[in-house]
């Protein structure tokens, strides 16, 4: 989450920083501004850290320091929102995937679902972190698919709450492989709503779950939630061998 105070022109300061930080690329989510004050969203700790560099060293028109506040952002845990996302999401997020659904493997690649050109480019912030986004994103694919998907990646979606997840078993319950891999899953409760889910490959790399000493215990636990499982994966190429090959 990123605050910058004093701003008169948002789209002119975002430039300028633009510029100052090159080579590093941003994407401002979820930007707003009010009060003459601008917030928005990054995704990537690198331009999380080079914006916080950046404080106090941009000059503004009126000789005053640019401050740029940098924070750890994580929306609180409420009762979920089903409000429905608007047309013009639906239709960029038809659009998206059909660039990523592979119809040979029936399988479907969501990952770094919000850094998507088709929503950046127009401003749009469709984090697959929200139950109501992800249900509505899972909905789209269930139309298209008929219900039958055998392969499913969410990676890097900074997905850290389990609620969204039991559409994912209610819309696909033939799903064999599933990437959870780089989200913020920091207990395995999380998964509780999947349990008894007969997927075969699951990938929790890179979710701070895993950073347990007791992995035998870890891997036991995960056991119980997926009866059927034969790969608890932490490396991705094999999820991407099985979303990707043919079978």
């Amino acid at each position: 989450s990123v605050f910058v105070p004093n701003v008169e022109d948002s789209d002119e300061v975002l430039k300028i920083i633009q510029t100052y930080i090159t080579p590093v690329v941003f994407y401002p989510y979820n930007k707003q501004y009010f009060d003459n004050a601008l917030r928005f969203l990054v995704d990537d700790y690198k331009v999380a850290k080079a914006l916080h560099n950046t404080s106090y060293k941009i000059t503004q028109k009126d000789n005053r320091k640019l401050v740029i506040k940098v924070l750890v952002y994580l929306p609180p845990r409420g009762p979920i929102s089903f409000t429905p996302v608007s047309n013009e999401v639906r239709e960029k997020m038809i659009e998206a995937m059909a660039t990523r659904y592979n119809p040979s493997t029936k399988s479907l690649d969501l990952s770094r679902f919000y850094a998507c050109s088709l929503f950046t480019d127009n401003q749009l912030f469709v984090p697959l972190n929200r139950p109501a986004v992800l249900l509505a994103a899972l909905n789209i694919v269930a139309q298209h698919t008929k219900h039958d998907l055998y392969g499913l990646s969410l990676e890097n979606n900074h997905i850290y709450l389990g609620e969204g997840l039991i559409w994912i078993r209610r819309l696909f319950p033939e799903l064999k492989v599933l990437d959870l891999a780089g989200n913020r899953f920091s207990d395995l409760k999380e998964l509780r709503c999947l349990s008894g889910y007969t997927i075969e490959v699951l990938n929790l790399s890179r979710n701070p779950v895993c950073d347990t000493e007791d992995k035998e215990r870890y891997k036991r636990d995960v056991q119980q939630f997926f009866p059927m499982l034969t790969k608890l994966v932490s490396v991705l190429c094999i999820i991407l061998y099985h979303l990707y090959a043919k079978y």
